[in-house]
């Protein structure tokens, strides 16, 4: 856990002791209430299997107290090669959560006991990687940001109709280019972290760094800056969340 300092900067790494090992391969993200507790919390992909871990309001997430998640559909979450928790798109008041499956993204939204059956909201996604789920564009709908390999970013305006569905080829919008995995390993939006309203985006470096990307109305974003201070080399981290 690196802890934000409201300015798009963040402080030298906190390692909780009780977070386990076993992480190598999981894909991961946070952004809901999964436990019914009142902290965010986090979701893990790990050997075929969905697992919901309470935070415990400190950040840290105990493994051994993990809930699995049943796929309502049927079978295991093994095909999943991305994980994305957009919060509550639905407008249900409940926390959802997207997958990515080869060519399909899929929407599983939240309910009292784990998930509703997964429904397909786009397809076509084989080349594209999400990297986050957010108001980009300011119109009050949660979007989504995908990167393309070729390394453009394109915003997918949400609907509005609160079925989580988002615009398509068709309708989407380039909001950024260069952005290449040769040169921004990994990059994700974690919403708003220097505190003026926009989704901002951090990413890794190819020489190991770590930039914040501040978010700029429309839903492009602004000049990386390098993240200082927290000692890490960022080329041997695999996941951002």
């Amino acid at each position: 856990m690196y802890f934000g300092k409201g300015n798009g900067q963040v402080g030298p790494k906190t390692v909780f002791t009780n977070s386990g090992t076993g992480w190598k391969g999981a894909l991961i993200a946070q952004n809901g209430n999964f436990t019914s507790g009142p902290y965010q919390d986090l979701l893990a992909m790990q050997h075929g299997s969905l697992v919901a871990y309470a935070n415990n309001g400190l950040g840290d997430f105990t493994p051994n107290n993990g809930r699995v998640e049943e796929r309502p559909n049927g079978g295991d979450w093994s095909d999943v090669t991305q994980l994305i928790a957009p919060g509550d798109i639905t407008g249900d008041g409940l926390a959802d959560v997207i997958t990515q499956e080869g060519d399909l993204l899929l929407l599983w939204a939240g309910s009292f006991s784990g998930f509703a059956p997964g429904v397909v909201i786009g397809t076509g996604w084989a080349g594209l990687s999400v990297v986050g789920a957010a108001d980009f564009n300011g119109d009050g709908v949660t979007d989504l940001l995908a990167r393309d390999a070729t390394g453009n970013l394109w915003l997918y305006p949400g609907d509005g109709l609160g079925d989580g569905s988002f615009g398509d080829t068709s309708t989407r919008v380039p909001v950024g280019t260069g952005f290449t995995t040769a040169k921004y390993p990994l990059v994700t939006s974690i919403g708003d972290a220097n505190g003026d309203g926009l989704p901002d985006l951090y990413a890794t470096t190819a020489s190991g760094g770590l930039v914040f990307i501040p978010g700029v109305s429309g839903g492009g974003f602004g000049t990386p800056v390098a993240v200082t201070g927290t000692k890490t080399n960022w080329a041997n981290v695999t996941g951002l969340a």
